[in-house]
């Protein structure tokens, strides 16, 4: 993996950490805490994104998939899944990955983030939103090929995932 995109991801967790913890201290009702709380909510839900697509990645390593990197630093996605040499199995595997990182984050945002403040609440709703998108954009799929389906052709890709 590029190692420009380990240290964005892992700038963005930095900042979010900061940015809940400036958060979480700011005076209630201050209209800093409430700009600190949805800016923070946002990167946590933006981290929870990050978790997704490295569950994703993850369980591709695992299964030995062929896997393609991006080299742009405002690549959306960690990776590139390569449908056309990987087996259907692999396809499975790299599916589970991401549903099985989302859980976690939301599972991380309800342990970590106090359910009684703005932050924690917003945080913990972008992270439902965000397991609701993976099940609804990502689920009919993932089912389809389960059942016996061919993976399909074409999944989400970089736009340039040259080799890196």
């Amino acid at each position: 993996m590029h190692p420009k995109l380990i240290a964005r991801d892992l700038l963005i967790a930095g900042l979010m950490v900061g940015l809940v913890t400036a958060a979480l201290a700011a005076d209630v009702g201050a209209s800093a805490h409430v700009v600190l709380s949805i800016v923070a909510a946002v990167l946590v839900g933006l981290c929870g994104h990050l978790l997704h697509e490295y569950g994703h990645l993850v369980a591709s390593l695992l299964s030995r998939s062929q896997v393609r990197f991006p080299t742009r630093l405002s690549a959306p996605l960690v990776f590139d899944f390569e449908v056309a040499v990987n087996s259907r199995r692999q396809f499975l595997i790299m599916s589970t990955g991401g549903y099985l990182g989302s859980l976690l984050a939301v599972a991380l945002i309800a342990t970590l983030l106090p359910r009684d403040t703005l932050v924690g609440q917003i945080a913990l709703g972008l992270a439902l939103l965000g397991l609701v998108a993976s099940a609804v954009l990502e689920g009919p799929t993932t089912w389809r090929v389960a059942r016996g389906a061919a993976p399909p052709e074409a999944v989400l890709r970089v736009s340039d995932s040259a080799g890196a």
